[in-house]
């Protein structure tokens, strides 16, 4: 629970108290509209009250004299001293995970922090103690709340968190340490690892069905069909959906004589919205065979905008992956009667026939945007 100080005038350094502990609100300008907060670690009393209103006071300037330090590094309070080392009674779990969160913003896409990291936070809101001394209990719970394919995930995270807290000298040890190891996976989940391609001909079945509609259902307001070209693209360029989703015809050169993706959709608190550059570049351009420039020459339409979708939804607006898999993708795979894969393994599937065809897999990895390392 929120409890705001007296509003300040806008622009300013907010004290807030959340979970018992005082925190900053950091001026929305500072981030390009986004809300930012720096937790202090301190309990609500009037000494720390002051201490708070002095740190925001110092901010304030910082940012006045053009020195602010958007890491918010200069701003931490100042633990790593082995002797300032808070107990762990003294800290509570949700303070370290908001800590824990500060570092990723700076490190993850917007789409990571919102599918991945939006989840762990809800289950950590959901957790019933924040007492790092009762980390077995929260084990437990994780254990018999959270679904078998997210707890050992979970647990994963609130390791890496306690063990960031662990390097900042905020508490002395790492109670999660080891213990997503102690959760074994489900018979299907280890069935279904290691194997996230299509064959060459479970694709050509799943690209049938999408052409000719043979499984569409009443569930899909829109033939599978529309579907085709979308999909298609995927299975032959191995690019991520985000990627194709993103994509615009001035990405594609006159001629299609090759795509430069440097773009991707990505889902936001906000909605799906366009993010420059790619997961692990700027951008990378993919040329285009024949029967590449073939297939784009004839789903251009002749009206078609240079900043207008290639893959647009068929209200024209971006793809909903979600919807896309729900009620599209799974009704065709389960009718092919094909081991289920989501659709992003069409990305694994190319790259999986591009090796057995005999391509180098530094050539993959620079039509892919991966390393070889990680292609192999």
């Amino acid at each position: 629970m929120v409890q705001s100080g007296d509003r300040k005038s806008r622009g300013s350094v907010g004290v807030e108290v959340f979970r018992g502990r005082l925190r900053l609100r950091l001026p929305r300008s500072l981030y390009g509209g986004k809300q930012k907060y720096l937790t202090l670690g301190l309990d609500d009393t009037p000494e720390n009250r002051k201490l708070a209103e002095g740190k925001s006071k110092n901010i304030e300037a910082d940012i006045a004299y053009e020195r602010f330090d958007r890491t918010l590094d200069k701003y931490r309070p100042n633990v790593r001293a082995v002797d300032n080392v808070v107990p762990f009674e003294r800290v509570k779990l949700g303070e370290l995970w908001d800590r824990y969160l500060e570092g990723r913003e700076r490190e993850c896409s917007p789409s990571t922090m919102y599918k991945s990291f939006a989840q762990y936070t809800r289950y950590v809101e959901k957790l019933p103690t924040y007492d790092l001394r009762k980390a077995q209990e929260i084990k437990e719970w994780v254990v018999k709340n959270v679904p078998a394919e997210s707890a050992k995930r979970f647990l994963t995270r609130l390791a890496a968190c306690c063990r960031d807290g662990v390097k900042a000298g905020i508490i002395p040890s790492n109670p999660f340490d080891g213990m997503a190891a102690d959760i074994k996976k489900t018979k299907s989940q280890r069935k279904t690892e290691g194997n996230d391609y299509f064959t060459k001909e479970e694709r050509d079945l799943i690209l049938d069905a999408f052409e000719s509609n043979k499984y569409s259902n009443t569930y899909s307001r829109v033939n599978h069909s529309y579907y085709y070209p979308y999909l298609w693209f995927q299975f032959y360029t191995g690019c991520r959906g985000s990627e194709a989703i993103g994509l615009t015809w001035d990405c594609i050169a006159e001629g299609f004589t090759n795509i430069e993706f440097r773009q991707a959709a990505v889902q936001t608190k906000q909605g799906i919205q366009i993010k420059e550059g790619l997961k692990t570049q700027d951008k990378r351009v993919f040329p285009c065979n024949d029967r590449m420039r073939g297939f784009l020459a004839s789903i251009k339409p002749d009206s078609a905008k240079l900043t207008d979708l290639v893959f647009p939804s068929p209200t024209g607006k971006f793809i909903d992956v979600g919807n896309f898999g729900n009620r599209v993708w799974k009704p065709v795979i389960n009718g092919l009667g094909i081991r289920y894969r989501k659709p992003y393994c069409t990305r694994h599937t190319f790259i999986t026939l591009c090796l057995e065809q005999g391509l180098d897999a530094k050539d993959v990895a620079r039509l892919c945007g991966n390393s070889a390392v990680v292609i192999y």
